[in-house]
């Protein structure tokens, strides 16, 4: 029984889930997990991810990744610092980059990739050919595309069976650039690139590419105007020019498209 099981420390807890799962084994010590384990910080598999909340690490100390006790991550290409919560789901060859937050009820596929500082917020699906640039963000609910004309493989129709044997004649790759915010419930076909800083309204569809600083709305989006770095939304201050609420700077319209410098 899990509440006689002799333990090396007084937190029961990761043993407890550990019996849950059925991933104890017996040896001449009692009842282990088949991880390497290390009291106080968590239980560390072969990869190196702490699968239990770590204490205070000293400065000096490699600072592992989280992985929620009722996650899943397989993968073997996650980043330090990078924290995966509750009922979230990370597949192998996955790639995450560091200190990237993957929120509760996350499926990130085979091939998908999260690059470094980015946030993934809950309800997400990342399909494989999706990649997400370094502190982008992505709002809970959004959904992600990666094949333009699907079919099931499975529905015995001769064709749709030789296109799925080809990876190149259905996947499509879909990005989100650097810094680009994507709103709750937005829906992102296949195929599309979300430029760098770029922000797409709550809800919207968006079906072609979005430039960069660009920010879109609606069914299907559309430019509504411009954001700096920090996400605010650009105010005309004159045909050629354009003004950040936020820290007064004036941004220059040349054609159609504002010139941004690296300070807004």
């Amino acid at each position: 029984m899990v509440n006689n099981m002799e333990l090396r420390n007084r937190d029961a807890f990761p043993a407890v889930f550990a019996a849950i799962c059925g991933i104890l084994r017996e040896t001449e010590e009692g009842l282990l997990a088949p991880f390497d384990i290390e009291w106080g910080k968590g239980i560390l598999p072969r990869n190196g991810v702490y699968l239990f909340p770590e204490q205070e690490h000293s400065p000096t100390e490699k600072p592992y990744c989280f992985v929620h006790p009722l996650a899943l991550c397989e993968s073997d290409q996650v980043g330090e610092g990078t924290r995966i919560w509750a009922f979230s789901h990370v597949m192998a060859k996955a790639r995450l980059g560091k200190n990237v937050n993957v929120g509760e009820q996350v499926f990130i596929e085979s091939g998908a990739v999260v690059e470094d500082n980015a946030t993934i917020k809950n309800g997400v699906m990342l399909w494989e050919g999706v990649s997400i640039g370094a502190g982008a963000f992505v709002g809970p609910g959004a959904v992600f595309t990666n094949d333009r004309l699907p079919r099931s493989p499975r529905l015995g129709v001769p064709e749709v069976v030789a296109r799925y044997k080809r990876k190149s004649a259905w996947l499509c790759s879909t990005v989100v650039e650097e810094g680009a915010s994507i709103g709750a419930g937005a829906v992102i076909l296949p195929g599309v690139r979300v430029g760098a800083f770029a922000m797409v309204a709550a809800g919207s569809v968006v079906t072609t590419d979005v430039s960069p600083h660009r920010l879109v709305a609606g069914n299907p989006a559309r430019s509504r105007g411009w954001v700096c770095r920090a996400g605010q939304v650009l105010k005309v201050r004159d045909p050629g020019a354009l003004l950040c609420p936020l820290c007064g700077k004036i941004i220059p319209v040349f054609g159609n498209a504002p010139e941004f410098s690296e300070g807004c």
